[in-house]
């Protein structure tokens, strides 16, 4: 962030030594106003990882320039400011296309919908780059189309997308300049098919690169179903070969020489053969009422032979992309854009392509001048508030050269119209018409002319303006007038393809085989281009029309929305890595108005409230009028006015609820006094004796006959008997909690009245009394417990009993299958009411019983029947694979058969590393029984670490790095922060981390995988809350080093209490962060506080340098070139399997007895 303390005097120089000091420091992203600037550095760098993605994750306030700050700013302002665009604009070369990829993949990451929506959001960008992107001179990757992409939203969640695409470079299909190549898609489909092929389209070869690219983009096609990919290789096949295409010229008439092409690009796009070959060689010419017809010259023939080649690849430029469209789906009127536009251009020779590229450029430009400036200066002056004294620079000029009456882009119009019209004609028109004005510059290359640009001055050849503006309407009148519709057959789907052409503004006329245009292109009276002729516009084809329409379209849709800009750089011509050219920049900062608009974010009121609003926000707060200016409508305020505002009015907010809740408390006190006077009933309680319940005499005379009674009448029996327990239970806790309610609310003034005392007396007796009762009947249940499990002993059922589980015991998937599910439905949880570990682990037991005793009797290897049970389970986590408890239970359980199976294999044989037993599953030997079960443990337990990991994130990084428990050492959070405050401690974070620890012992998880998880989670909070403070600006000082200090040692302390010293190291990135700010507040140089920070590489320290002192010092040289400033996430690490238990299996009692019994009894 270029900062106001920064730019006293925000001059050239000063913005860009700030630009250059972060560039070698390795940072690329510098906010100037509401302009983030991204410099290109030609070099891989880590910043784009998940882990950053999370540090930026609603995250309010002031952070780090970054693409995913613009991309979250837009997410947050959404349902405040309504629909979202973000404008991407530079040089070619500059990283555009780079920026647009990072912000679609933050967007999706932070609003995920559905998965495969997500997916195909991802791959459009990679389709697009194949068949509109292009190597040119300055750019490996250089986009030859605008991109307009919008993601639609609802409640927060992306449900789908819409791709637009402006200006498509289709002479770059049939020329190139020098060193230049043709679309990605011809290279890449000679490589898929290993065609060595070069002719007048193709002239280099294509690579191994764009062979595993033709790979992926076939993977694409086919996994997202788009349109079919085998057909569509052929459609651009056939293209190519129409370099190849030669002509002869005779004495009566040209000749096609190789026909064959021709008719397989008929073929291919279902074209009549014999009109496609009678207009390459003849041209018909209507003169009255005369037709006459005469042969083409060779150069005829081969120009007819390139527009039908470039016509045909844009078709199918249009319909990969409404083939996207149509899979994308989903509209809302929620959503946020993205613009990705060609850079302005500057070549040796510059043509027609190069004048709409710039043109383009100049209108986004004159488009971000009108809204910075004008727009804001108009809307001040309206409002009676003094406008701050800036001067900006702006293009109106060179709209009215392009646009204007009579200007450059009117006469190209007139000139192609005119049968007899002419370079040199077009030339003279332009000198004479536009003499007047300074941005037509004077040139001694002969036919051309020179344009001062926002950016630069460049000099246009203006020999194929005409041809290029008006080739459809001169070349294309032979290709038959159902081409677009017979190119659905691309698909197995029938496609109109004129729905295609209509959403562009096109139409195929079927009368005279012509585009049909739009009827009128008008503008306002800023730059204003009119074509008034109506009968022209619906009979002739016009680049430069559907140009103007598209533009004009494509910011009518912008600016009914809220912009973000995001300027790319380009800091040397030469695409050095990290290097930067000084003249260079600043030319481009220069143009662009960098200057400018940084002094305006400095001296403007960037918050503008609307008066009503404004008083009544704020209206128990003593305001000075002096800090803000009192508009007509609105008030303006600046961000550290507004801030204070905020804070007063939440002091009163603040005041207001403590007035509120001690009335509240006051109320519910006296109520309570009311009612206790009134209940008299309770001196005379006797719930256990009075009650309809049954009594404990009853209990025990019904435990005495039970011996007596039959199979059938004991389970009866017993079922009443768990009734009675339950309602008794019920009955107490009922009555314990109404008396915890009444302590709750007693108070040190109730205390002193006699009358309040002899009845807290009373409540104390009944409450002794009822926990005697819980004690006694606790043991009644336990004795009911033991003599039910004896008559399980001694009573068997039958196997014509009605409760016998329906399943085929010859088929092991049922056996199997049943037993999971009983288990998932009557799975323990974790709780104080402890279940016997012998009990919780008893489905590893019990399996391990079932898959030896089925081996052993049907005489098949045991790893036969451990795969069905891995099989069913898989098939059957889907019910519980949310649930951090169930997850747990089953692990455990895997574990311990995993042990079982380890013990029977060997007993002298200690288990080996599951890490290591997964990769060697080629192992013909006996541990590669338990391989399947290995990888399914292994899947399993970082499933369970990434729930533990997902229960405490919305804690982190607020509980280490926000939460401030010293009021000493308090420090002072931005609005936003504060506005957002999270109420989450360090304490609850412990507590949530000694919960996990709990349950995973609970559960009966080894010792050695419990430590692994702990300590995976300590290296995310670590990674979380290091990659939080790196991001942060005026943020860490030593106040916030002393907080976060603290609430470290808090963690520090819980893992010392568990015993898991080892886990110490786990945060080591985070307390050297609190190491380096307590070290130079002592004074100490860098060289020391690397020598004792030595978790952190040199960027790194290097970064918080010149956070904490303000100034890029750059004193440490990284000789190992380590330019990550990011952690990455942990990873998670499989332990040793060393705990063992000495289990005798026995039926658990948390398992329906009927269910499991007969299941166990019939196999």
């Amino acid at each position: 962030m270029i900062k106001e303390e920064d730019l006293k005097q925000p001059d050239e120089a000063n913005i860009l030594q700030n630009i250059k000091s972060k560039f070698e420091s390795k940072q690329i992203y510098t906010q100037c106003g509401i302009v983030l600037l991204s410099v290109n550095p030609f070099s891989e760098i880590k910043i784009y990882e998940k882990n950053v993605m999370k540090a930026y994750y609603r995250n309010f306030g002031s952070v780090e320039p970054h693409v995913y700050s613009v991309a979250e700013n837009a997410i947050q302002n959404l349902p405040i400011n309504g629909n979202q665009t973000i404008i991407i604009s530079g040089e070619s070369g500059s990283g555009k296309t780079e920026n647009a990829k990072h912000l679609l993949k933050y967007l999706i990451w932070r609003c995920q919908g559905n998965s495969n929506l997500e997916e195909l959001l991802l791959s459009s960008h990679f389709i697009l780059e194949c068949f509109g992107n292009a190597k040119t001179q300055i750019n490996e990757n250089s986009s030859r189309f605008g991109k307009y992409l919008t993601l639609f939203f609802e409640n927060g969640i992306i449900i789908g997308g819409k791709i637009e695409e402006y200006l498509l470079e289709k002479s770059r299909i049939t020329h190139q300049s020098k060193n230049d190549k043709n679309f990605h898609i011809f290279y890449l489909i000679l490589a898929g098919m290993n065609l060595s092929l070069q002719n007048d389209y193709i002239k280099h070869k294509f690579t191994e690169d764009d062979l595993k690219r033709f790979k992926k983009l076939e993977n694409i096609f086919e996994k997202n179903d788009l349109i079919s990919f085998d057909t569509l290789k052929q459609k651009i096949l056939s293209i190519i070969n129409l370099g190849s295409l030669k002509f002869i010229q005779n004495e009566d008439a040209l000749e096609i020489l190789n026909e064959e092409i021709l008719e397989e690009i008929c073929i291919n796009f279902n074209l009549e053969f014999g009109k496609i070959k009678h207009s390459l060689c003849k041209n018909v010419l209507c003169i009255k009422n005369e037709v006459m017809e005469r042969n083409n010259s060779l150069e005829q023939a081969v120009n007819i032979r390139d527009t039908l080649a470039r016509h045909l690849y844009y078709q199918v430029f249009q319909l990969v992309i409404h083939s996207i469209n149509e899979k994308l789906g989903g509209k809302s009127e929620s959503s946020i854009s993205i613009l990705d536009i060609y850079g302005f251009e500057v070549f040796e020779e510059n043509g027609f392509d190069q004048f709409c590229i710039n043109w383009a450029n100049e209108r986004i430009q004159n488009e971000f001048v009108r809204r910075m400036f004008i727009e804001r200066q108009n809307f001040y002056k309206n409002e009676e508030v003094a406008w701050p004294d800036i001067t900006f620079s702006s293009d109106d000029e060179v709209i009215e050269l392009l646009e204007g009456n009579l200007g450059i882009a009117d006469l190209v119009e007139e000139e192609s119209l005119n049968p007899c019209g002419s370079t040199n004609s077009l030339l003279i028109k332009i000198n004479n018409f536009n003499k007047k004005r300074s941005k037509l510059l004077p040139t001694t290359t002969p036919g051309s002319i020179k344009i001062d640009h926002f950016a630069y001055p460049v000099e246009y050849l203006l020999d194929d303006f005409i041809e290029k503006n008006m080739e459809n309407h001169k070349n294309l009148k032979f290709i038959d007038e159902n081409l677009c519709i017979k190119l659905d057959k691309f698909t197995s789907n029938q496609i109109d393809f004129s729905d295609i052409q209509e959403e562009r503004g096109l139409n195929f006329n079927s009368t005279n085989e012509k585009v049909k245009l739009f009827d009128k292109i008008s503008k306002d009276n800023e730059g204003s281009f009119k074509l008034n002729n109506k009968e022209d516009n619906q009979k002739n084809i016009s680049f430069i029309k559907s140009f103007i329409e598209s533009m004009n379209q494509l910011f009518k849709v912008i600016n009914s929305t809220e912009i973000h800009y995001i300027r790319c750089i380009r800091p040397n011509r030469n695409k050095e890595p990290w290097n930067f050219d000084s003249s260079y920049v600043n030319t481009q900062l220069t143009t662009c108005g960098i200057k400018e608009i940084t002094e305006l974010s400095r001296q403007i009121y960037p918050h503008i409230i609307l008066k009503n609003i404004f008083h009544r926000r704020y209206k128990l707060i003593n305001m000075n009028s002096n800090l803000f200016l009192d508009g007509k409508n609105y008030i303006f305020v600046k961000t550290h006015v507004l801030k204070n505002l905020e804070e007063q009015r939440n002091k009163q907010i603040d005041l207001c609820n403590g007035l509120i809740v001690k009335f509240m408390q006051y109320f519910s006190l006296h109520k309570f006094i009311i009612k206790v006077k009134k209940s008299q009933k309770i001196n005379s309680l006797k719930p256990f004796k009075s009650d309809h319940l049954i009594n404990e005499s009853e209990l025990l005379n019904k435990l005495e006959n039970i011996r007596s009674k039959s199979k059938i009448e004991l389970e009866e029996e017993l079922q009443h008997i768990k009734h009675d327990i339950k309602n008794i239970l019920n009955f107490y806790k009922l009555n314990y909690k109404n008396i915890n309610l009444k302590y709750k609310y007693q108070t040190e003034e109730l205390k002193k009245t006699k009358q309040l005392e002899n009845e807290i007396n009373k409540l104390k007796e009944i409450n002794n009394k009822l926990s005697n009762e819980i004690i006694a009947h606790k043991e009644l249940i336990k004795d009911i417990t033991i003599i039910a499990n004896e008559v399980r002993k001694e009573e068997h059922y039958s196997n014509n009993d009605e409760n016998v589980l329906n399943i085929n015991l010859n088929n092991p998937h049922e056996i199997f299958s049943c037993l999971i599910e009983i288990y998932i439905k009557n799975a323990p949880l974790f709780s104080n009411n402890n279940v016997p570990l012998n009990e919780i682990l008893s489905l590893g037991h019990l399996v391990y019983k079932l898959v030896t005793e089925l081996s052993q009797r049907y005489k098949v290897n045991e790893m036969s029947y451990l795969n069905v049970f891995i099989y069913e389970l898989n098939e059957k986590i889907i019910q519980f694979d949310l649930s951090l408890q169930n997850v747990t239970f089953f692990l455990s359980n895997l574990l311990e058969l995993l042990t079982l199976f380890n013990k029977g294999i060997n007993d002298t044989i200690l288990v080996n590393n599951i890490n290591d037993t997964i990769i060697n599953n080629s192992n013909e030997n006996d541990n590669s029984i338990v391989n399947n079960l290995t990888n399914f443990i292994s899947t399993l337990f970082q499933h369970m670490c990434e729930l533990q990991k997902e229960s405490i994130s919305h804690m982190i990084p607020d509980s280490i790095i926000y939460y401030q428990p010293l009021d000493k050492f308090r420090c002072d959070d931005n609005f936003f922060k504060k506005y957002f405050k999270s109420n989450h401690s360090v304490y609850k974070l412990i507590n949530q981390l000694d919960y996990l620890c709990n349950m995973m012992y609970y559960f009966g998880i080894p010792s050695s995988f419990v430590k692994e998880s702990l300590n995976y989670l300590l290296k995310s909070i670590n990674v979380n809350c290091f990659n939080r403070i790196l991001i942060e600006q005026n943020f860490i000082n030593f106040n916030r080093a002393t907080q976060i200090n603290f609430n470290l040692n808090e963690i520090s302390k819980f893992i010392q209490e568990i015993g898991f010293t080892e886990g110490l190291d786990a945060l080591r990135h985070t307390k050297d962060v609190v190491v380096l700010v307590f070290l130079l507040k002592n004074g100490e140089d860098h060289s020391s506080i690397q020598s004792e920070c030595t978790s952190l590489n040199v960027s790194q320290l290097n970064t918080f340098f010149a956070k904490i002192e303000g100034i890029n010092t750059n004193e440490l040289k990284n000789e190992s070139k380590e330019i990550n400033i990011f952690l990455d996430d942990p990873v998670l690490n499989i332990p040793l399997l060393s705990d063992k238990h000495d289990f005798i299996f026995c039926l658990p009692r948390y398992l329906p007895s009927k269910q499991i019994t007969a299941l166990l009894s019939s196999i």
